[in-house]
C-alpha cells in the first residue's frame, strides 16, 4: 500500500465568498432575539415599544404594543410596525395569524411595488394566516441595502423569523 504524499495547499485568499453581504437570519422570539434594537434581547412579556428614526443595519425594531414569547413576537395593537435595515435581494418571513392579519410592505419608506415577493399582492399587502414562510421582497435589481417596514393592520400576527437571500 502506498500513500500519496502530494498534498495540495489551500490558499485561504482564494476562498469563495458571496460578493454581496447578506443579512443574517433574525429571530423575533425571546429565546434568540439577540438583535432587538429598542428593547433588551431575551425580554419576555407585554411591551409598548417605540422605534427610533434611524435604523442600524441588521438590527430589529418593533413599534407599538407587542407580546414577546419564547419563539415569536405577537402584535397586540393595530398598525404595529416592524423595521429592519437589511442587505440582500430577497426577504422571507415565517409567520402565522390564526385570525388573519393584513400587512403593508414598505421598502425604503415607499410601497413595495415592483420588488414585491410572490406572497405580496399588487397593492403591496400580504395576508398572513397559516404558519408558513411568506415571500415578501424580491428586488429585481439584485442585492442591496434597504429598510424594510411592515405595518401590521390587525392584532394577533405571530412573527417568528426573517431570512434573506
Amino acid at each position: 500500500v502506498s500513500l500519496d504524499t502530494n498534498l495540495t495547499a489551500i490558499n485561504v485568499d482564494e476562498a469563495i465568498t458571496d460578493p454581496v453581504p447578506r443579512s443574517p437570519e433574525v429571530y423575533f422570539g425571546a429565546l434568540r432575539n439577540a438583535t432587538l434594537g429598542n428593547g433588551s434581547p431575551g425580554m419576555r412579556g407585554g411591551f409598548v415599544l417605540t422605534a427610533p428614526t434611524e435604523f442600524v443595519r441588521n438590527t430589529l425594531y418593533l413599534d407599538g404594543s407587542w407580546n414577546i414569547y419564547e419563539e415569536y413576537a405577537q402584535n397586540a395593537s393595530r398598525n404595529a410596525r416592524v423595521m429592519y435595515r437589511y442587505s440582500g435581494d430577497k426577504v422571507f418571513l415565517v409567520a402565522a395569524a390564526p385570525e388573519g392579519a393584513r400587512v403593508t410592505i414598505l421598502q425604503d419608506g415607499k410601497p413595495i411595488g415592483g420588488a414585491a415577493g410572490a406572497d405580496v399582492d399588487r397593492d403591496g399587502y400580504v395576508r398572513i394566516r397559516d404558519e408558513k414562510l411568506y415571500k415578501l421582497v424580491d428586488n429585481p435589481d439584485g442585492a442591496g441595502e434597504h429598510v424594510l417596514e411592515l405595518i401590521i393592520e390587525d392584532p394577533g400576527a405571530q412573527l417568528f423569523t426573517f431570512t434573506f437571500g
